[in-house]
């Protein structure tokens, strides 16, 4: 793996499933470079929807936690400028880059252009045979501990780790130059 290469693991925590109606209530992410964490950006986002309880039960995000939260028109530029020319690194990639695409969509900015390595695949080329693919089943099986599931700045640390883990068992000693 290139040394120079800086990668930012990231998650988001959402009012639901779907991008063009749910919104971002948290956006989390470790950055880091040679396997030494630089920086990390952990903010809560006022949705502007309500956010249900059936959800507020998954992540733990309760509508109280959300009061007078900055908007996402005012943490996500931010967030971009924290990701500028990292490779993203998520877990089921297209959920979280689908969310950040259309709050970037519906503040009349383009779509993001950084290179995304999804976690999700990685570990299922790394561990195959599995029944289970999600972050929180697949963590403590590789050694990495979960302090604090469905909250995306301990997501996106655990993200990290298990992106480390299976770039190892795919790229034994990391000699070749996947990024």
């Amino acid at each position: 793996m290139n040394p120079d290469k800086v990668f930012v693991a990231f998650d988001v925590e959402t009012t639901g499933l779907s991008p063009s109606y749910d919104r971002i209530v948290e956006l989390g992410g470790v950055k880091f470079q040679d396997g030494k964490v630089l920086e990390i950006f952990n903010e809560l986002v006022d949705p502007e929807i309500p956010m249900p309880p059936e959800v507020s039960k998954i992540n733990g995000i309760t509508p109280g936690m959300l009061v007078g939260k900055p908007k996402i028109a005012e943490i996500l530029p931010q967030f971009l400028k924290f990701i500028d020319g990292a490779v993203l690194v998520a877990h089921n990639a297209e959920f979280d880059v689908s969310f950040v695409n259309w709050a970037m969509k519906r503040m009349g900015l383009g779509l993001l252009t950084n290179d995304v390595v999804d976690t999700l695949r990685m570990s299922q080329a790394a561990l195959p045979g599995r029944k289970n693919y999600k972050l929180q089943e697949i963590a403590p099986d590789v050694g990495v501990v979960a302090l604090d599931a469905h909250r995306a700045c301990d997501d996106s640390r655990v993200c990290m780790e298990v992106f480390h883990v299976c770039l190892d068992k795919l790229n034994p000693g990391r000699q070749a130059f996947f990024f």
